[in-house]
């Protein structure tokens, strides 16, 4: 798995048009049943905490505080998490969650977390009706002015903070792949589906 997947890291190639990523220097090899990394104490579990999924960020500051030399960390939904993110920041020009993951509603730190969850949800109650947060599995998809609904729904279901309700990445492929089908046999009703997938796999 990839583990830093980014708009740095990402190039757009042309003929065929396609997505190409680069920088492999975080890639970990996950095992096929258990969709896990075994990840030493020392060594950094993925280059951009920007991008990385919750309970990535939970369980590599669990290691880190441990005394374990190493710890299986759970990766299969984080690249689902990381496509989200990126999907985002393309439409809307910004990060979905302005204070990830500092915010205790992403992350639980430990003993004293229901304390400064508490804490936090009354300085959120303090703050203006009108500044940009976001709560837990709530996106504000307004934000994504160059999508439109369809995108807009697979972002808000990539960015569910619990990873057992997200959505994988071959659904997400798949819902854009059927999108962009659907719109071009509507612009081109006198063609087959076959070219609308097509091109919808291009510009994916």
């Amino acid at each position: 798995m990839h583990l830093d997947l980014k708009l740095d890291n990402m190039l757009v190639a042309e003929n065929p048009r396609r997505v190409v990523l680069i920088d492999f220097g975080t890639t970990r090899a996950i095992d096929s049943a258990t969709k896990q990394a075994l990840v030493q104490r020392d060594s950094q579990l993925v280059g951009n905490i920007a991008h990385r999924a919750p309970e990535v960020v939970e369980q590599s500051l669990r290691l880190t505080q441990s005394g374990d030399a190493s710890m299986s960390i759970g990766l299969g939904k984080q690249g689902a998490w990381a496509a989200g993110v990126v999907m985002f920041e393309i439409a809307a020009g910004r990060h979905p969650f302005p204070d990830y993951p500092r915010s205790p509603r992403f992350v639980r730190r430990g003993d004293g977390d229901e304390e400064e969850k508490d804490k936090a949800e009354e300085e959120d109650d303090d703050e203006d009706d009108d500044k940009e947060e976001e709560e837990e599995g709530q996106l504000n998809v307004q934000q994504m002015v160059r999508a439109g609904p369809p995108a807009k729904d697979v972002v808000r279901e990539l960015l569910r903070v619990d990873p057992a309700r997200r959505l994988s990445l071959a659904e997400a492929v798949r819902r854009i792949q059927s999108q962009f089908a659907a719109d071009y046999a509507a612009q081109h009703p006198g063609h087959s589906g076959g070219g609308g997938d097509g091109d919808g796999s291009g510009g994916g």
